[in-house]
């Protein structure tokens, strides 16, 4: 699978929630917890939510997990990065129901 996002959203990203896409395509290759399908017109937009590599969770977050925002393109061939932050308290616990503890036990 290809992987791909738009410069100016990638550098917007990282200013904001401190991932780099780069990292987030960790989550989308390991086990993660996909909960949510969303909806942005007629483009169906996907939530992953899984563990950074350890070397890149920014230093305040309280754990691994994080949610990224994804859609697939050139029949599911390349996923598009939109947003990858830290995950949001009801993605960990679906995450710790379905997937696992994520490396940590402050996630």
């Amino acid at each position: 699978m290809d992987f791909a996002w738009d410069p100016e959203k990638h550098e917007q990203n990282l200013d904001k929630h401190g991932v780099d896409f780069i990292d987030a395509i960790e989550v989308l290759s390991n086990p993660h917890h996909a909960p949510e399908v969303d909806y942005a017109g007629a483009e169906r937009r996907h939530i992953a939510v899984g563990p950074l590599p350890p070397e890149t969770i920014p230093p305040e977050w309280s754990g691994p997990l994080c949610a990224v925002l994804y859609t697939m393109r050139d029949e599911g061939r390349t996923c598009r990065i939109i947003s990858a932050r830290r995950a949001r308290e009801n993605e960990r616990k679906g995450y710790r129901t379905h997937v696992g503890r994520g490396g940590s036990t402050s996630s």
